[in-house]
């Protein structure tokens, strides 16, 4: 996370018990709050394994005990969602429920469970049923700046006016470190880039951190095609889930009706992020 540490002042804690490092929370500080890092999407008690409830119940009245010597009014804690926990429990969400926890925000993450392999809605099937195969060239590539210069960015500015959260030399530092865990994959037409994905892999989910289409990719429907192709190579790699990301907006307070029903098409469901706060 050392690569926008000047954006917060960290506050990372390790859980131990007898000696032995048991958990880790990322997080960052601001004035008297904690909360689970705001520069990752994802967040929570991070266990290797599942942890009993016994334990997890214990683990979180240590932090908080430890947040209140500290002085510490108020701790934001992010779920780790479902799918990307090894052996899943929701003991951490019953003990915040026990903690009197407000629960501020709740996001819809859409995923598509590969192992159901490819349930694309028939009206998606319909317009990929389109596309001239033959046109189009898909390329894994080490080098990022073809997208983001020529695509991401201009299309992210002239759409909604902004940029991506991370810039072009910090997600190439991010893959320059992790090679393995960040992957590009552009598009072309006629020798012409017109529409790429940048992935964020772990060892049991790939997660579309960023995809976009030029114009002449959009007419092309080349962005659709990639996700099909994404798919279909993913399966065969043994990746149980495809994650492409969340379609709310201010914690859930409001949501893209026609980006869910785009997701929705490929087969991916929602699951929750929630956003807690509790009082320490």
């Amino acid at each position: 996370m050392d690569y926008h540490s000047d954006r917060f002042t960290d506050h990372s804690m390790m859980i131990y018990k007898k000696n032995r490092l048991v958990a880790i929370i990322p997080a960052n500080i601001a004035e008297k709050e904690v909360l689970s890092h705001a520069g990752l999407t994802y967040g929570g008690i991070i266990t290797k394994d599942y942890t009993n409830v016994t334990e997890m119940g214990a683990m979180l009245d240590a932090t908080l005990n430890f947040l209140k010597s500290e002085g510490i009014e108020s701790f934001h804690l992010k779920i780790m969602p479902s799918f990307l926990q090894e052996g899943y429990g929701s003991g951490l969400e019953y003990f915040l429920y026990r903690h009197n926890a407000e629960l501020t925000g709740r996001d819809m993450n859409f995923v598509v469970d590969l192992r159901n392999g490819i349930q694309i809605h028939k009206s998606k099937l319909k317009k990929l049923n389109t596309i001239d195969p033959m046109s189009l060239v898909i390329q894994e590539t080490n080098d990022l700046a073809p997208f983001w210069n020529e695509i991401l960015i201009p299309v992210l500015h002239e759409s909604h006016g902004v940029s991506p959260v991370h810039s072009l030399e910090e997600i190439s530092l991010l893959k320059d470190r992790f090679p393995q865990n960040i992957r590009q994959f552009d598009i072309y037409h006629e020798n012409r880039i017109v529409a790429g994905m940048t992935l964020f892999v772990t060892s049991n989910a790939v997660k579309s951190q960023y995809g976009a289409a030029y114009k002449e990719g959009k007419s092309l429907r080349a962005l659709d095609y990639l996700y099909l192709k994404l798919f279909e190579k993913f399966i065969e790699e043994g990746y149980p889930y495809f994650d492409m990301g969340t379609s709310t907006v201010a914690k859930g307070t409001s949501y893209n009706v026609g980006l869910s029903k785009y997701k929705e098409e490929f087969g991916a469901k929602p699951v929750n992020l929630d956003h807690y706060k509790l009082s320490v």
